[in-house]
């Protein structure tokens, strides 16, 4: 849709009235938008486009789920890692505090 028949649809959907040469300017514009997305769906277009785009997200939610699953091991290790360091303070500190000074 171009952009004189994007205003008149605007104009249109608004309630405003159209002259009778706006009014079939738009029509026309609706005719031809039609036709393309009527070829366009019998060719298949969208429908290959869609099961594409389908299987591509279904690929890309696989990878965001390794990815998530990574990550949540990442930071579990961390965590033990984290723990284990509270450990070895803690003795350190121990072994400070029981040598004389």
């Amino acid at each position: 849709m171009d952009d004189l028949a994007k205003q008149l649809h605007d104009k249109a959907t608004r309630g405003l009235p159209l002259s009778a040469a706006e009014q079939a300017q738009l029509d026309d514009s609706y005719s031809r938008t039609d036709r393309a997305e009527g070829a366009e769906l019998a060719a298949g277009g969208p429908d290959e486009s869609v099961s594409g785009l389908s299987a591509q997200l279904g690929n890309e939610l696989t990878k965001l789920q390794q990815v998530t699953g990574r990550i949540q091991t990442l930071v579990a290790e961390n965590d033990a890692l984290r723990t284990e360091i509270a450990g070895l303070q803690r003795q350190v500190a121990a072994k400070r505090t029981a040598q004389p000074a």
